[in-house]
């Protein structure tokens, strides 16, 4: 976990002009829609580089609305110069609001659109290995629930199940996974922003994050699990850049603090900048500047990415650990483990402190996927507390670690 913090003038954003913001020998499109449903909330844009040759890395953008908008991709145009001048195509997209559709709509239709994106790369000058994805605020939350959240499919925390994925459009067989996450103050824990200090009422009935949820907050939060991005932080997530003020009124800094010390303990490269007495937005042509070095370093780096059309599941490495499902979980969640030799496999898990509390596995495996189930007690098979665990998988010079959350 690495933070740094940047000075800068705090203020309001002034986005430039749209039309300013496009380089006029490039290619562009507009209003594609990414379901085929003709709704205005799944429509998305297109903007290439007017440098370098395709395919290009993507960028995708999805814009900050408190969840409210449906047709706010022009709102690129803060980030559109910066990300096209680095060498970068853009996606813009749409998604519905919390009016049109209650959460996991939202979530549903930006991996719908990287899906899109994905299986028509070719069409649109595409490199659909490197796709990267960037928000502020309502956006910070999705673009981290798609890092997050890849190859999640139907989860379910309590007795609330979710279909994250969702089945929109024709490219259903394509993964939505995204190489790297660019997060700009976004939610993530939304039972905790009241704690941290805010200048509304979350946990109000008309709060935006009551609005997408369906209901009070602090009354659904088997619903809030399932939408905080940390909930599915897992060792296979892609690199994060999270930026944050210090002194926003609306989003408080530690929900992007939590999000930071959940990846960094999963082994997730990220990094936090707090930015000193920065509000809900600022003059932030600095850390633009961060974000496409970011994106630069990263995505020329991405050498297993998906490609169109895969479907994800298996393992690179010799040994993975895959999140538990459900996880959170109340008492039972089940693990895959994957082999790619027949060997000795221990799997423990392991308290915050790093004590031993039980032994899931300790034996000769043949290589495939094993599935591994955890009731949330320890050897002696008493009942263990709510908190925090880790699941350590060790199969000769091998290691592999996965986050677990036990709910009460």
């Amino acid at each position: 976990m690495r933070r740094r913090s940047a000075v800068v003038l705090a203020g309001l954003v002034l986005a430039a002009s749209l039309s300013a913001a496009r380089p006029s020998s490039a290619t562009n499109w507009t209003n594609l829609d990414y379901v085929g449903d003709g709704i205005v909330g799944h429509r998305l844009d297109i903007y290439q580089p007017s440098t370098g040759t395709p395919p290009y890395p993507l960028i995708v953008f999805i814009y900050g609305s408190a969840w409210q908008c449906n047709s706010c991709k022009s709102a690129v145009s803060h980030v559109l110069t910066s990300l096209l001048g680095g060498g970068f195509a853009v996606a813009s997209i749409n998604h519905r609001s919390s009016g049109d559709a209650i959460y996991p709509a939202q979530i549903q239709d930006c991996k719908a659109a990287i899906r899109f994106l994905r299986a028509n790369a070719p069409i649109y000058g595409l490199d659909p290995d490197r796709i990267g994805v960037t928000g502020s605020s309502s956006g910070g939350h999705l673009v981290s629930l798609l890092g997050t959240s890849g190859g999640v499919t139907t989860h379910t925390v309590g007795d609330v199940e979710m279909d994250i994925e969702g089945s929109l459009g024709t490219h259903t067989g394509v993964s939505s996974t995204v190489q790297a996450v660019c997060d700009w103050y976004g939610p993530t824990d939304f039972l905790i922003m009241n704690m941290c200090g805010s200048g509304i009422d979350h946990d109000a009935a008309n709060s935006p994050e009551s609005l997408l949820i369906g209901g009070p907050i602090q009354q659904h939060p088997d619903e809030c699990a399932l939408a905080n991005p940390i909930t599915y932080v897992d060792p296979t997530d892609p690199p994060f850049r999270i930026f944050h003020g210090t002194a926003d009124p609306l989003v408080p800094h530690c929900e992007s603090e939590s999000l930071d010390v959940a990846l960094d303990a999963a082994g997730v490269p990220s990094e936090l900048t707090l930015v000193p007495g920065a509000g809900h937005g600022w003059n932030d042509a600095a850390e633009q500047v961060q974000m496409v070095e970011f994106f630069q370093t990263v995505l020329a780096d991405v050498t297993d990415a998906p490609e169109a059309g895969s479907e994800m599941g298996g393992a690179s490495t010799p040994l993975a650990l895959l999140p538990g499902y459900p996880n959170p979980f109340g008492r039972h969640t089940t693990l895959r483990l994957v082999l790619a030799e027949s060997g000795p496999v221990t799997v423990e898990v392991h308290d915050p402190t790093g004590r031993i509390v039980r032994t899931l596995l300790s034996g000769r495996l043949v290589a495939g996927d094993h599935a591994l189930e955890w009731n949330g007690r320890d050897d002696a098979d008493r009942t263990l507390p709510a908190g925090v665990y880790f699941a350590h998988a060790s199969a000769g010079s091998h290691r592999a670690e996965q986050r677990l959350l036990l709910l009460k």
